[in-house]
């Protein structure tokens, strides 16, 4: 156990329901109650760690936000299920590529010239992947 971990006096805690990653959030509570740290939540609720009646309490809002999470999550797959049914994409559309395309010409004459992709990405103010890109269409259209 590092020194300093055995001055920490208390954990404050804006939500005592562990936010999106219940199981983390316990873990790190178990964690704490081996330096007896106390945890303190912005509502004013504390409660040891080290303790029988602290570790319930932990344990019960543990489960409680878990129980929270699980028919969140199983909305959200419903619903991108429905989408998906009804026809809907999901995820970045292929489309316009306006800069690139502007750009494309000049990428092109200095790759001929020896140039590397990252200078050509720094001096055209694009990224090295967007230089890549160019270079990848300019070949299957050659």
């Amino acid at each position: 156990m590092p020194k300093r971990a055995r001055s920490i006096p208390f954990l404050l805690q804006s939500y005592l329901d562990g936010g999106d990653q219940p199981r983390i959030c316990w873990k790190l509570w178990i964690n704490f109650a081996g330096w007896k740290v106390s945890v303190v939540a912005m509502s004013g609720m504390t409660f040891e760690l080290d303790t029988p009646h602290g570790r319930m309490i932990a344990t019960m809002l543990a489960g409680v936000a878990q129980f929270e999470r699980d028919p969140l999550s199983e909305r959200v797959k419903s619903g991108l299920a429905a989408a998906r049914a009804r026809g809907k994409k999901h995820g970045r559309q292929p489309g316009q590529r306006p800069k690139s395309d502007k750009l494309a010409p000049q990428v092109v004459r200095a790759i001929a010239d020896g140039r590397s992709y990252r200078w050509i990405a720094r001096d055209l103010g694009i990224s090295k992947n967007t230089v890549t890109e160019i270079m990848k269409r300019h070949r299957q259209s050659s």
